[in-house]
């Protein structure tokens, strides 16, 4: 039986709404409810909820201050543990046009840093609210978004799938499906060059297939192929590229019921750090929730002072170790979900994860270099065979092990002296390694993938490789 907490600041109408928003829970069988005030709530009952309606009045545009008081007084106890739980908004503002929707996702992007899944009510035949449940809208706001709350509940938190949207993923045997869709500027591409790494992120998780497409490209099969979306587009204005809105816009009414369900991803490259790419990745998030996908904010850090709690935000090309890490974290992250939603795999959630999740908070300043594991591995490649050897590595190795966590560096470096193997001796080739610690070096020599290619590797050599551990010569 789920378990879902409303939480509200004891404002007059949002009591008074309260009662509709329950009887949308509970419209759904098997739900567990509790209704508390901020004065009444504590942490333990929010980390013992699988799901929270939370409510307020519309101040200033946004959240009221007693309810951002409560969260965040106990955001260090709450942040770390509330990864893949569901949260829905509901508020009363005064009249239409006055930050209820605002509010709404002021709401939305507080319950996303601490790891929810957040989603919208695409219900446009009834005009409700798309970002949550607002005192007075036209329809039956309220009552829809708590009844699409417990759904939520009901199908992921409890297995009983059949009270999910028909579009909505489910549990099978095969692969997980990620459509990863994104657009990029034609002149500098930026954007198109974060995909590949995305896109290993997704791979670096086992049961997963992935299809790429252009958004010039992509059509609605694509996304009703899909299980998961990572949606990726340039930072324009300190919004989304004109062609990925065209593309959801123009198709809207075919798109909305093949997407509502979906989990989706964002990620974007600006022209510089607090140039608008967390607004961009935000617009995106906000443009799949109008189409009915459930996001969520990444908790991790995934270096000193990075991390990714909105998108995978990037200035230009994503060369910097931070942003490529922050690339392959969101697909892997999206990967994770899916897998741990669809296949029941417990062992991937972000709770359950071996893998280091925040490098860089306070008393944890992530590896010391002297702690890296570096190692300078000699070959001696076969000459005829030396050009299909590149073309195997960077296809068999570079890029898996570019998409493990815990790899900073991943190159293999051929001989210039006799780059092209003319003399027909073999030709000298190096493989250049840095990972975070000995334990990720472990995990990646203990790689399936890397037992079925390693002997592979090993036969187009002319001689034995040489494996060298280095350490830092720096004082």
């Amino acid at each position: 039986m789920a378990k879902i907490l409303i939480i509200h600041d004891g404002d007059a109408e949002i009591v008074a709404a309260i009662p509709t928003v329950r009887r949308g829970i509970e419209s759904v069988p098997g739900m567990e409810t509790r209704v508390l005030s901020i004065k009444e709530a504590d942490t333990p009952d929010v980390k013992a909820a699988d799901g929270i309606a939370i409510g307020c009045p519309t101040r200033l545009g946004g959240i009221s201050w007693p309810m951002k008081e409560w969260w965040d007084a106990r955001t260090p106890d709450i942040w770390l543990q509330s990864d893949g739980r569901f949260a829905v908004p509901f508020t009363a503002a005064g009249p239409l046009g006055s930050g209820g929707e605002l509010a709404c996702m002021a709401l939305s992007i507080t319950m996303m840093n601490m790891g929810y899944f957040v989603f919208g009510v695409p219900d446009a035949s009834a005009k409700l609210p798309h970002y949550g449940g607002i005192v007075g809208a036209e329809g039956d706001p309220l009552h829809r978004t708590g009844a699409r709350l417990a759904q939520w509940c009901a199908g992921y938190m409890d297995g009983r799938e059949e009270a999910l949207p028909p579009s909505a993923p489910r549990r099978r045997k095969g692969a997980c499906r990620v459509l990863v869709l994104y657009d990029s500027d034609s002149d500098r591409q930026f954007t198109s060059t974060a995909v590949p790494l995305v896109r290993q992120g997704v791979e670096s998780v086992s049961g997963m297939e992935t299809r790429t497409r252009k958004v010039t490209e992509a059509t609605p099969e694509d996304v009703a192929w899909a299980d998961g979306i990572a949606i990726g587009c340039p930072t324009h204005l300190g919004g989304v590229s004109w062609r990925m809105k065209q593309w959801w816009q123009t198709q809207e009414a075919q798109l909305r019921p093949l997407t509502e369900g979906k989990f989706a991803t964002p990620f974007t490259s600006a022209g510089s750090i607090g140039g608008g790419g967390e607004l961009a990745c935000m617009a995106l998030s906000m443009m799949m929730m109008n189409m009915g996908a459930t996001v969520y904010g990444v908790t991790d850090y995934i270096g000193k002072k990075e991390s990714l709690h909105y998108g995978a935000v990037f200035a230009g090309e994503p060369r910097a170790e931070h942003a490529q890490a922050a690339c392959k974290r969101a697909g892997r992250r999206l990967a994770e979900w899916l897998g741990y939603f669809l296949h029941g795999r417990e062992e991937l959630h972000p709770l359950a994860v071996p893998y280091q999740r925040f490098w860089g908070l306070e008393g944890d300043e992530g590896t010391p270099e002297a702690d890296k594991a570096r190692l300078l591995v000699e070959l001696q490649v076969k000459a005829d065979e030396a050009d299909a050897f590149v073309a195997m590595f960077h296809s068999q190795f570079v890029a898996r092990s570019r998409a493990e966590d815990g790899c900073e560096r991943y190159e293999l470096w051929r001989d210039v002296s006799d780059a092209n193997g003319a003399s027909g001796e073999a030709v000298a080739m190096t493989i250049v390694e840095v990972w975070r610690d000995k334990h990720a070096l472990d995990a990646h020599l203990a790689q399936d993938w890397f037992a079925e290619w390693a002997p592979k590797m090993e036969a187009a050599l002319d001689k034995p490789l040489i494996v060298r551990t280095m350490v830092s010569a720096e004082r």
